[in-house]
């Protein structure tokens, strides 16, 4: 219940008031590649399906192994952010998925939002931020 106060950072630098914690920055999560996102699986999809300048070099991070999506992918490459599309174990492999993108000649990444229940809605905001700017 104490009221902790931090003077300077490491490196002698003075701590910015109000300054706010790195996760809590806008762009924080956001990987290399430019993030896009979609309000949903079927906007996602359509894009995918009738998008004539997409470029070579893009990953589609799906929720789940089960989700509907075009059977030609157009030479993109899938990642999955859940087996069974679980919004908590989305959660966790976020960060791995996008960090795993940026590893490859990625281009662009794609995915859509969750619902926004529970932890759907802080999966969300990570996605907001990572595509902040793109």
């Amino acid at each position: 219940g104490e009221k902790v106060c931090v003077a300077e950072k490491a490196g002698g630098e003075p701590e910015a008031p109000g300054q706010k914690s790195p996760g809590l920055l806008p762009g924080h999560y956001r990987p290399k590649a430019p993030l896009r996102i979609f309000s949903d699986e079927e906007a996602m999809a359509e894009f995918l399906k009738t998008s004539e300048d997409l470029p070579t070099g893009r990953v589609v991070l799906f929720h789940a192994r089960a989700e509907r999506f075009p059977d030609d992918l157009r030479g993109a490459m899938s990642l999955f952010l859940s087996e069974q599309g679980s919004t908590w174990e989305i959660a966790r492999n976020l960060y791995a998925r996008l960090r795993e993108a940026d590893a490859s000649d990625t281009v662009l990444i794609v995915t859509h939002l969750c619902e926004e229940t529970s932890i759907g809605r802080a999966v969300n905001d990570r996605l907001r931020r990572a595509s902040e700017g793109n």
